[in-house]
């Protein structure tokens, strides 16, 4: 999972939801996030004077789809949908994006824990260095 665009608990929901409905529907795009709830429409403004569009957090989750390569990701002149494509059932019935959640989860936890080993070696390896000099 090296090098892969990463993605919150929270955004499981949407992004399975996202794929189901390409299975049953020709196609998905923003304003089928915005009718199931999954995307709010929000009109105020945020920081630096930047308006909110629902198109945003669409984008942001088209990407991970994309990333992931579980269905077809186009942009338009009209916006940006995802379609269904040859992985996406098969990635749906392999418990979708729940187990790619922990299994990102579970990497960095292995991460962690082969960077603390590393760090203890290298601490063992030098007092082992200053309890036992060197010796002809």
């Amino acid at each position: 999972m090296k090098g892969r665009l990463e993605f919150f608990k929270e955004d499981i929901e949407p992004l399975d939801f996202i794929l189901n409905k390409v299975i049953k529907k020709s196609h998905v795009e923003a304003n089928d996030l915005l009718d199931a709830g999954f995307i709010k429409n929000v009109s105020n403004e945020l920081e630096f004077n930047v308006h909110y569009k629902p198109e945003f957090e669409f984008i942001r989750y088209w990407n991970i789809v994309k990333e992931y390569g579980v269905a077809e990701c186009k942009t338009t002149k009209n916006g940006a949908y995802i379609r269904v494509n040859e992985k996406t059932l098969h990635f749906l019935k392999q418990s979708g994006l729940k187990k790619t959640h922990k299994d990102i989860l579970d990497e960095k936890a292995l991460n962690e824990i082969e960077q603390r080993k590393a760090k203890v070696d290298l601490e063992l390896a030098e007092k082992i260095l200053q309890e036992y000099p060197r010796t002809k």
